[in-house]
Formats: structure tokens, C-alpha cells, sequence
């Protein structure tokens, strides 16, 4: 049965008429015990409802519960093994970290003896310039000595040849009146 909405006398199902100045009269029973008996069967229904949603409270607490069980024993096994994880890493980060060190060391110190030695290239290079001017001066040198000495080498020479043959003709004239003689 529909549910009426209640009038201005403050009663349901009753006829208001504020304007006859009539009285409402009682409210018949039968409509109140069907009411009675929606509102007791909703109530079981609510009931019914609360008890299927507190049996799936209690289950979801006991998923959770294992659930929480199984994050501490993961958190226990995990926690360690990443800390291990980490040290290992930090240390293998430390030792990169020094043997950069020791490496920007040693480029350091070649860097200063490339310095040095490309210094010292420097120097050489300008030495062996200067010494290319001189050993060339000195070719020219030698050249203009020899130039002027092979013409007079020459005469001497040719003088020599010449003073050899006259004691050749004289050995021979002697040898040949030593044979005569």
C-alpha cells in the first residue's frame, strides 16, 4: 500500500479540512499493520544487508591482515639485500671515484712533463734552425775554400807531376848510364 503524505492535521490518511473545522477522525488499523510489516521487512532486509557487509569487513581484514604478513616478511628479506645492493654500489662508486683520482693525478704529471718536454722541443727546434744556418755557412764556407784552393791544388799538382817525370828522364838517364857503365 502507497504511504500518504501527512496532512496539515498532523495525521496520515486522514481528510484535512481546516476549512469545515472538522475533526480527523481515528486512523484505520489495517493500513498501519501493513506498514508495520514493510518497515519490519525492510529492517530484516537492512539487517540481512549489515550482516553480508560486516562477514565482507571481516573477511577484507583477514586479506588484509596476510597481506600486511606478507609486506613484513618481503620488507624483512628485501630491506637487507638492498642495503647490501647500495653499500656494494656506493663502494664500487668510491673506488671509481679514486681511481679517477689517481688517473686526473698521473694526467696531471704528464701534462707537466708534456709541458716540459714540448718546452724543451721548442728549444731544439730553434737550435737545430741555428744550426742548419751554420752548417750552411759553413758548406758555403768550404765550398768558397775549395774553390779557391783546387785551382792552386790543381797547379800544384801539376807542378808535381811535372817535377816527377824530370826525376823520372833523370833516374832513367842515370839508370841507363849505370847499365852502360
Amino acid at each position: 500500500m502507497a504511504r500518504q503524505p501527512w496532512s496539515n492535521n498532523g495525521h496520515r490518511n486522514s481528510p484535512s479540512n481546516s476549512l469545515d473545522g472538522g475533526v480527523p477522525g481515528p486512523m484505520p488499523l489495517v493500513p498501519f499493520q501493513e506498514e508495520l510489516a514493510v518497515g519490519c521487512e525492510e529492517i530484516r532486509r537492512i539487517a540481512a544487508d549489515n550482516t553480508l557487509v560486516l562477514e565482507d569487513i571481516l573477511g577484507l581484514r583477514q586479506e588484509l591482515a596476510v597481506i600486511e604478513d606478507e609486506i613484513h616478511i618481503l620488507a624483512k628479506q628485501t630491506i637487507p639485500r638492498l642495503r647490501v645492493d647500495n653499500e656494494m654500489e656506493y663502494r664500487d662508486i668510491i673506488q671509481g671515484g679514486m681511481k679517477l683520482e689517481e688517473q686526473m693525478h698521473a694526467l696531471k704529471l704528464i701534462k707537466e712533463e708534456v709541458l716540459v718536454l714540448s718546452s724543451e722541443k721548442m728549444e731544439l727546434e730553434a737550435l737545430c734552425k741555428e744550426l742548419s744556418v751554420k752548417v750552411q755557412s759553413l758548406y758555403r764556407e768550404l765550398e768558397q775554400i775549395e774553390n779557391k784552393q783546387i785551382p792552386a791544388t790543381r797547379e800544384g799538382l801539376h807542378d808535381i807531376q811535372a817535377e816527377i817525370s824530370r826525376a823520372r828522364f833523370v833516374f832513367c838517364d842515370l839508370m841507363q848510364d849505370g847499365i852502360r857503365a
